[in-house]
């Protein structure tokens, strides 16, 4: 399997916060300034039936952060990652099966924070941070059908 995505974060750009209480009832508070590019993302995967009740799986994928240095603050400090992902599935009967996965995702890129004058998001404090991240995903689901399982149509033959 191949798969890309595109996600359209730049029309996201800057959001105001506005006061919906009090003497200040429709001002604008504050703004976040996300300024994000668009994020892009791509993977490969693959599936092996190594016998009727057991399927392997595996896949890798990369994303291209839609935040950089110039707009990375602390509510998001990313940077681009690769997901590397392996997992099984087991089919104990017709009815029964149990799937499980595992994916880690690292960090490819410089997702350090720099938050000082040319910023947006600087406020008055200069704010620096080396940020190193990972994530480890594991997944499990047990499946019951309650319905019959119907064959497959077999081809007519001529």
């Amino acid at each position: 399997n191949v798969g890309a995505e595109w996600t359209n974060w730049s029309k996201l750009g800057t959001i105001p916060l506005y006061s919906t209480t009090g003497p200040t009832q429709g001002m604008a508070l504050q703004r976040l300034p996300f300024n994000y590019k668009d994020g892009y993302y791509a993977s490969v995967g693959a599936e092996y039936n190594w016998n009727p009740e057991l399927t392997l799986r595996g896949g890798l994928g990369y994303e291209w952060s839609p935040v950089d240095t110039a707009n990375r603050d602390l509510r998001l400090p990313d940077g681009n990652r690769i997901q590397a992902s392996i997992g099984f599935g087991y089919r104990w009967s017709d009815k029964l099966s149990f799937d499980f996965a595992y994916s880690h995702i690292f960090s490819t890129s410089n997702s350090d924070i720099s938050i000082g004058p040319g910023n947006p998001n600087f406020v008055g404090l200069p704010y620096f941070a080396d940020v190193d991240s990972s994530v480890d995903l594991v997944s499990a689901s047990l499946r019951y059908r309650w319905d019959t399982p119907q064959a497959a149509p077999t081809a007519l033959k001529p």
